[in-house]
This record gives C-alpha cells, sequence and structure tokens, in this order.
C-alpha cells in the first residue's frame, strides 16, 4: 500500500522540537476557566449526528448541523475553550488563498483543484483553537489538524491522517487513519503524548499493513510550526 498523507507536508519542518522517545504530558489543564470565556448564545443542535463513513463529508454535515464531533469536544476541553460560548470564524481554501467566510455551507462548491481546505478558529481573550481539514481528490487522502494556543503561541497538537482509495467501495470500511498528538512539555518544548491507528470514525485499530516509505514519513512527523503567524491564517479569523 502506497500513500501519500497531506497532513504530514503541514506538520514536517521542526523536527528538532519533537521527541517521540520520551513523550511528555500535557500541561494544559482539563478545566475550564470560564472567566476567560465569551459569552454567546448556545448553538442549537439540528436532528442528529453525521452518520456519513467519509470523515470529511460527515464533519461537513456535522458543522451544518451544529453538531460538533467527539474528538471536537475532546480537544477543546483540554484547549479550555468552551464550545458553547465561543463562537468559531471560518475560512475556505479552493486555491491559492483562503477566503472568509461565514460559515462551510458551501464548502467545496467554490473548488478549483483537487486541493481543499477549510479552518474553524475559536478565539477567547487569551486562548486560540483552529481545526484545519484537508483534502486530496485523486488519491483519497484526508486530513484533520487541531491546534491550541495560548497567547498564540501553540501548546496543543492533534492531527489525524486518513488514507482512503479513490476506488474504494464508499459502504465499506477499507480506509483507515494515523492520529498523532503532541504537548507541550514542562521543559518548554512540544513533544509526542500518542501515536496510534485510527479507523474512518477516529476508532483506533491494529496497524494496517504499510510501505516502508510511508511508516518512514510517519516515524517523521515533527510539529512546523509555533505561533499563530507560523499557521499562515488570516488574522480575520479572530474575534
Amino acid at each position: 500500500m502506497k500513500t501519500r498523507l497531506p497532513v504530514l507536508i503541514l506538520l514536517a519542518g521542526l523536527g528538532g522540537a519533537i521527541s517521540c522517545k520520551h513523550p511528555a504530558p500535557s500541561a494544559a489543564p482539563k478545566s475550564i476557566n470560564r472567566l476567560a470565556m465569551k459569552t454567546a448564545n448556545p448553538p442549537v443542535r439540528i436532528g442528529k449526528p453525521s452518520t456519513e463513513l467519509n470523515p470529511f463529508d460527515r464533519y461537513l454535515a456535522d458543522v451544518k448541523s451544529n453538531w460538533p464531533e467527539p474528538a471536537l469536544v475532546r480537544f477543546a476541553s483540554d484547549c479550555q475553550i468552551d464550545l458553547d460560548s465561543v463562537p468559531p470564524r471560518y475560512a475556505q481554501k479552493p486555491g491559492e488563498k483562503w477566503i472568509l467566510v461565514k460559515d462551510l455551507s458551501r464548502a467545496q462548491s467554490d473548488q478549483e483543484t483537487d486541493f481543499y481546505h477549510t479552518i474553524a478558529v475559536w478565539h477567547s481573550p487569551n486562548r486560540i483553537m483552529t481545526e484545519e481539514w484537508g483534502m486530496e481528490l485523486d488519491t483519497g487522502d484526508y486530513y484533520r489538524l487541531f491546534s491550541c494556543l495560548n497567547q498564540k503561541k501553540i501548546t496543543l497538537v492533534d492531527s489525524v491522517s486518513w488514507s482512503i482509495a479513490p476506488d474504494d467501495d464508499p459502504a465499506k470500511e477499507t480506509g483507515w487513519g494515523y492520529e498523532h498528538r503532541w504537548g507541550l512539555g514542562k521543559d518548554g518544548t512540544i513533544a509526542t503524548t500518542l501515536k496510534q491507528f485510527v479507523d474512518l470514525r477516529d476508532k483506533p485499530i491494529s496497524a494496517p499493513p504499510l510501505d516502508e516509505e510511508t511508516k518512514k514519513r510517519l516515524d517523521d512527523e515533527g510539529v512546523g510550526a509555533n505561533s499563530w503567524a507560523d499557521l499562515q491564517l488570516p488574522d480575520g479569523l479572530l474575534n
């Protein structure tokens, strides 16, 4: 099996800040400081969460109906962002540039190439959380990338790269994903806290058969951003 995982390109870079052999626990507590949160009307959930098998299709459906996926709920808690109080801002990237949008209801309708990206940003007084999605139609590769920032400095990262062959039967769960989490250690550096393979619904699975090139690329993953500026996102996404 040979695949290209686009998130590896986005995260490659400052590999010196990553330590897979000596993982450090996240410094962010799970309790939420509600005094630091903005007030807003809680989002109204519409219907039920999507059951789409494709992770990106499921995400877009859930965003339209205001259903946060379980992975987002978990990461928001770690990042100290209250999803019911802090409304997100969105952008789409159909080509080379990010375009600010009100919501993702028309995502992919402006697609210019086989590559497509979306971003959601939650901004409280001191914290920023991002959820970026990307897709590559010709290879069947998808990724989700969570980032948490404190004072515009990255403290937590969670990436999942999914590989779904374009000719796979959509009714069969034949794809797989690779999740990699990083957290800020006591020494102030970002280090690996978790590596695991997951299915198309974010559930842990055994490692699938992989060629040596893919194995090496997974082993070489690193966090290539340290700050908000490094993410190269429009400042208009910040409230």
